[in-house]
């Protein structure tokens, strides 16, 4: 059975105190529906002052804004209310839509919106003279309990997220300091690394998500954010060189490898790059590497390995350099701060497919649960509404979006109980402001303490107190009203599950294989164009969906990349791109060899069949490298490093290519 320690217990306690004095000012203040300033405490209260604040103030963003958009359309369709109903709907469900789309914390901002403006019309679309009170009303409420919220959040033991960061960074530079030791050693192979690799890569993208709360973080200051932020952005730069390193080293034959992987280790730097010590690494120093027993193949690769191990080494010892500053950024020089102050959080890709699809079955239950409102008269028809559509807008983008909302109905049930006991059992015992204190705090700080740690817990917390009709003097509804209250709701979360199964296959594996598609697609289209920057882009693409893939399915086999290497369809695009940029500053034979070469992967790519690259692949990347051999290779040792990294990630164990061929 899970324990809850101090932690815990003390987010319940800020939470209580939080809504109660959220209730008490809304009561002064003469709001007619004051259990939504104790609601707003629920949903937004969290255990980092940084999130708090970051959801208080998309909440009340989109609150207000939904608030006037409810005002406008109405102003305008007054004597048309089934043109309110539907411009609502629409409205809504591309908020929602939009929130999927955005990865990032705004995105509850979104969310909020859509869930703002059905509360707003759909409950008073009989009385639409009544609607700039009731939106008014609304943002007060929720504006009451968000500054209770962040009020009482940081007075008592407000709490920083800087701890967490700089633990989570302490664990990427050590994921990273030993990928490079394992690279260099030759581990890279072994299923643990790649599983390892695969969680570092997942660990630090998710940075990303954490950067919108940073902002709002009143302990960590804008250079702390930036040193962060930029040592993301070089570690993320430093695994496609990694991986390309380590491809190289395991092209070589056995006994070259080992010479040549103990003579790149013997220039590991003392500062930091593996664990290895030894003098400080030098670009000029590795150049010097000996390559007069290898072949002209095995030459070529190994000095593709000279820069590639030299880029390597100017990063990770620049990520030093930056950990080093984190603190105090007088210690940093000038051109290092600036570089720090450029930096960008990686931008988290849009999920379009999903949104469509959502979107689609938002709109479908919303026909459905109308028509069922329309027909039949239903007191509750907008209760239904709003709950199906809030199911699919938090829950319909997940993976197995059925079994989220099967469980958001199970927690909805529980919340139902609960609001069932408060309102028939306790608080008709409230005489008070005191025993109403202590009777909520009898069902609260309980369930505060599960929701400290538990989504779902907050959920339950937030159906349970929205359903108590808690005024400014608490005044039950009367039992079959609060059964019809439970029917409408459960009703509409249940319309929202069987619509979302209609529109969208659900299952990890299935959107891994959607993910997969759209590194293909995007191949297909560096073949076509590809410049500095959409290389760059592409990257930041593909390991962002490899991460979400070891999130779906952490050490799947189907996911593993061919020969076991990891992102290995990274490294194909990548050399791609780089093929298709590089070959544009050439005539003749090597422009002919590389169109050729691009548009037959082309071909290959644009089957319905998974690709497995065709011998044809190989025997026009060998005819591209021996046009490109007869160029200087100062002059196209781009094009051929591009061209070499291809044929060693497409073709494992294909014989050695010879210029004289």
């Amino acid at each position: 059975m899970k324990s809850f320690g101090p932690t815990q217990w003390l987010f319940s306690a800020k939470l209580f105190v939080a809504a109660m004095f959220a209730y008490a000012l809304s009561v002064r203040m003469g709001l007619p529906q004051s259990y939504w300033s104790i609601v707003t405490c629920c949903v937004v209260m969290n255990p980092m002052t940084g999130a708090v604040l970051s959801k208080a103030i998309y909440r009340f963003v989109g609150t207000i804004c939904a608030g006037i958009c409810a005002l406008a359309i109405t102003g305008v369709f007054s004597h048309a209310p089934v043109l309110i109903i539907i411009l609502a709907g629409l409205l809504s469900t591309c908020a929602f839509g939009w929130a999927i789309l955005d990865r990032m914390p705004r995105a509850y901002g979104f969310q909020l919106y859509g869930v703002t403006l059905l509360l707003i019309v759909l409950v008073g679309i009989d009385h639409p003279e009544q609607m700039f009170d009731s939106a008014f009303a609304r943002i007060c409420e929720i504006g009451v309990g968000i500054f209770c919220c962040t009020v009482i959040d940081s007075i008592i033991a407000p709490r920083s997220m800087a701890p967490i960061i700089k633990g989570r960074l302490n664990g990427w530079l050590k994921d990273m300091s030993t990928w490079i030791d394992d690279v260099l050693h030759l581990h890279g192979s072994e299923s643990k690394f790649i599983h390892d690799r695969r969680r570092t890569v997942a660990d630090i993208i998710s940075m990303s998500m954490m950067a919108a709360q940073l902002r709002y973080d009143p302990l960590i200051d804008h250079w702390q954010r930036q040193c962060i932020v930029a040592i993301q952005e070089r570690l993320l730069r430093l695994m496609p060189l990694l991986s390309a390193i380590e491809i190289r080293l395991s092209a070589l034959p056995p006994d070259k490898r080992a010479a040549l992987s103990s003579q790149l280790t013997l220039h590991a730097s003392a500062q930091g790059f593996g664990h290895v010590a030894a003098d400080t690494i030098s670009p000029s120093r590795i150049s010097k590497l000996d390559h007069v027993s290898l072949s002209p193949w095995d030459r070529l690769i190994s000095m593709g390995l000279v820069e590639l191990v030299a880029k390597t080494a100017d990063l990770w010892i620049e990520v030093k350099k930056i950990e080093a500053v984190l603190d105090d950024p007088k210690t940093a020089r000038k051109s290092l701060k600036w570089r720090i102050l450029e930096a960008r959080e990686l931008p988290l890709q849009p999920d379009f497919y999903m949104a469509r699809r959502v979107a689609g079955g938002m709109l479908l239950a919303y026909i459905v649960l109308m028509m069922i409102w329309w027909l039949t008269g239903w007191g509750q028809g907008a209760n239904a509404i709003v709950m199906g559509l809030v199911a699919l807008a938090f829950f319909g983008g997940m993976d197995e979006a059925g079994h989220a909302i099967a469980a958001f109905a199970r927690f909805t049930s529980l919340g139902l109980a609960v609001a069932a006991f408060l309102n028939y059992v306790l608080l008709p015992h409230a005489q008070d402001f005191v025993t109403f204190v202590l009777v909520m705090g009898l069902v609260m700080l309980p369930l505060g303490v599960w929701a400290a740690s538990n989504p779902f817990a907050v959920l339950l917390l937030a159906i349970a107190l929205s359903n108590i009709n808690l005024q400014a003097t608490y005044t039950p509804w009367d039992f079959g009203t609060f059964l019809d209250v439970c029917s409408g709701t459960l009703l509409g979360i249940c319309i929202g599950y069987f619509c979302i199964g209609l529109v969208r296959h659900m299952g990890s594996a299935r959107v891994a294989r959607r993910l997969m598609q759209l590194e293909r697609e995007d191949i297909i289209d560096l073949t076509r164009h590809a410049t500095l920057q959409s290389r760059e882009s592409y990257v930041s693409r593909a390991l962002d969906r490899d991460a979400s893939m070891f999130v779906r399915i952490p050490g799947s086999s189907q996911l593993e990349d061919p020969g076991g290497r990891l992102l290995v369809w990274m490294l194909v695009g990548d050399c791609v791109a780089s093929i298709r940029y590089t070959s544009q500053w050439f005539g003749g034979e090597v422009r002919d060899a590389s169109e050729s070469l691009l548009a037959q992967i082309r071909n290959e790519c644009e089957m319905n069949t998974p690709w497995r690259p065709s011998l044809k692949v190989l025997a026009k990347i060998d005819s591209a490298l021996l046009a490109a051999w007869r160029v200087p290779y100062e002059k196209v040792s781009p094009l051929m490093e591009g061209l070499i990294s291809l044929r060693l990630v497409l073709f494992v164990g294909a014989p050695e290519w010879r210029p004289t061929s």
